[in-house]
C-alpha cells in the first residue's frame, strides 16, 4: 500500500512566520507589516479540510494547543509518520521551537485513530544534534521498500540510514540545491512518490552520478515521472501528495499555485492517471514556506 487512505491534519491557531526555520527554509517570506496571518492561515486550512472531506478522503484533525504558541504546528508531517504496518515513528526536528509540537495528547489521538501497533521514538536524537524531519526529510516508497532523502541541516545522513535500517527500508540519499546553489531544506519540496505519479526536480541534484542513480531507481516501476523545473519547484509543484479516498479513487493533492505552475501537458498526463485536487493556501505557503504536502501526514486503515 503506497497511498495513504486516511490523513492527519492540525487546525492551526498560532500560525506565524517562524524566524528559526527561516534560517534554511528559503521558501519562507517575512510577514513584516502584515496583519491577521494566523486567522488567514486558519481559514485557508479549514477550507482545505472541508474540500478533502467532500472529496471522500477520511481525515483526522488534531487540535492545536494555543498556550504553546507553535507557529509551525500546521506542518505536522515533520514530527511523525505512520507506516503501512501501523508503526508510529516520531522524529527529531532541527528548530528548537518546533520540538514542543510533539505532544502526548496528539500522540494518543493518532494512536487511537489508527490503532497503532508500535511506536519508535527518535526525538531524543535532537539533543545530540541529529535531525530528520519526518516525511519532510524522508520520501518513503512503500511498494519497493526504498526511502529517499536529500541531505541538509535538517536531515542527517547517519540518522536517516539508522531509521531506514530499523524500518527495513533501503536508504537512498543525495544532495540537492536550488537554483542559487543553496541546500534544499526538505526532500518533499523536490520529490513526491505516489502509487501512480512521481514528481521530481532532477535538476536540483547537482551531482550527475547521483542524479542518474536516483532517476534509475525511480524508473524501475511503472509510474508516470513528471520532471519539474526550478521555477516549478519554487511554486511547490514538488510538494504534492497522492492519496486514496473512501471510494478507492486515487487523487493528487496540490496547492493552487502548484496547479497553475504545471505545464498543460503535465496536467494532462497526470490527469490520465489520477484525479487532481488543488487548494488555495497562499498565506500558509508564503509565510510558512510549506505547501499542501507539508500540512498532511498520511496513515493507513
Amino acid at each position: 500500500m503506497q497511498n495513504p487512505n486516511k490523513l492527519v491534519l492540525l487546525a492551526p491557531k498560532c500560525f506565524q512566520f517562524n524566524e528559526q526555520t527561516a534560517n534554511n527554509n528559503f521558501f519562507q517570506k517575512n510577514n513584516t507589516g502584515t496583519n491577521q496571518i494566523a486567522l488567514k492561515a486558519a481559514l485557508e486550512h479549514a477550507k482545505m479540510v472541508a474540500a478533502l472531506q467532500k472529496a471522500g478522503i477520511e481525515t483526522c484533525v488534531l487540535a492545536d494547543d494555543e498556550q504553546l504558541n507553535n507557529p509551525d504546528a500546521i506542518f505536522l508531517n515533520n514530527w511523525f509518520s505512520i507506516t503501512p504496518n501501523k508503526t508510529l515513528v516520531i522524529y527529531p526536528m532541527w528548530a528548537e521551537n518546533r520540538r514542543r509540537e510533539i505532544r502526548a495528547t496528539a500522540i494518543e489521538a493518532i494512536k487511537n485513530s489508527f490503532k497503532i501497533s508500535k511506536v519508535i521514538d527518535f526525538s531524543d536524537k535532537a539533543a545530540k544534534g541529529l535531525f530528520c524531519e519526518g516525511t519532510g526529510s524522508i520520501i518513503f516508497d512503500h511498494l519497493t521498500r526504498k526511502a529517499y532523502a536529500c541531505i541538509s541541516p535538517r536531515t542527517n545522513v547517519v540518522l536517516f540510514e539508522q531509521i531506514c535500517q530499523q524500518l527495513n527500508y533501503q536508504a537512498i540519499s543525495f544532495l540537492a540545491e536550488d537554483a542559487l546553489g543553496r541546500a534544499v531544506y526538505h526532500t518533499n519540496v523536490m520529490l513526491s512518490i505516489g502509487k501512480n505519479i512521481i514528481v521530481v526536480c532532477s535538476a536540483s541534484i547537482t551531482n550527475p552520478i547521483e542524479r542518474k542513480m536516483l532517476l534509475e531507481q525511480l524508473r524501475q516501476t511503472d509510474r508516470l515521472i513528471v520532471d519539474i523545473s526550478f521555477t516549478q519547484m519554487n511554486q511547490f509543484c514538488g510538494n504534492v501528495f497522492e492519496v486514496t479516498n473512501q471510494n478507492e479513487e486515487d487523487l493528487l493533492l496540490m496547492s493552487e499555485s502548484a496547479f497553475q505552475a504545471f505545464e498543460p501537458e503535465q496536467i494532462a498526463s497526470i490527469s490520465e492517471r489520477v484525479k487532481i485536487a488543488f487548494f488555495s493556501i497562499p498565506t500558509i505557503e508564503t509565510y510558512g514556506g510549506g505547501s499542501v504536502r507539508c500540512t498532511i501526514a498520511g496513515g493507513f486503515i
